[in-house]
């Protein structure tokens, strides 16, 4: 029978038939990967920018809905650690949402930094929902050695 006349009476194929097989007997581990990576980030890791000028080191991290007071940026051990907190509020009990989609809960970020920058000096400033955290390059040290002549 020719392939057309499968197809009139609804018959699978060798190629449907082996194609279901292989779809129903290998896991594709990348299946729900974008599905995985949304909801990832949505728990607590911000969108972050981390470059550097010939003179500092700067990450720009999106943290909108938060307060200022609600965040704390630390700079230790070579990192730079973002960490802060929103809670809902508790005054919408007479409310009655057709949506509500605005998160609440914790973010959590540490950003590696270079050994050439001085932790020391670091600057942090929060506008429109970025923070922006500087760190100056260390100034490179000259040491002129003298010869010592045997």
């Amino acid at each position: 029978m020719k392939n057309t006349q499968l197809q009139e009476r609804n018959l699978p194929t060798v190629r449907d038939v082996m194609n279901s097989l292989f779809e129903e007997s290998f896991w594709d581990p990348f299946q729900n990967f974008p599905s995985l990576v949304s909801s990832f980030s949505s728990i607590g890791m911000p969108k972050s920018d981390v470059y550097e000028t010939n003179k500092e080191f700067v990450a720009e991290i999106e943290v909108p809905g938060y307060d200022p007071k609600d965040l704390e940026v630390n700079v230790e051990n070579g990192r730079i650690v973002i960490q802060g907190k929103t809670e809902e509020s508790k005054e919408d009990k007479d409310r009655h949402y057709f949506r509500k989609q605005r998160s609440y809960g914790s973010i959590y970020q540490e950003i590696g930094i270079p050994s050439y920058v001085d932790a020391a000096d670091a600057s942090c400033k929060f506008k429109n929902g970025t923070l922006t955290v500087r760190l100056p390059k260390k100034q490179k040290e000259k040491k002129l050695l003298s010869i010592e002549a045997e």
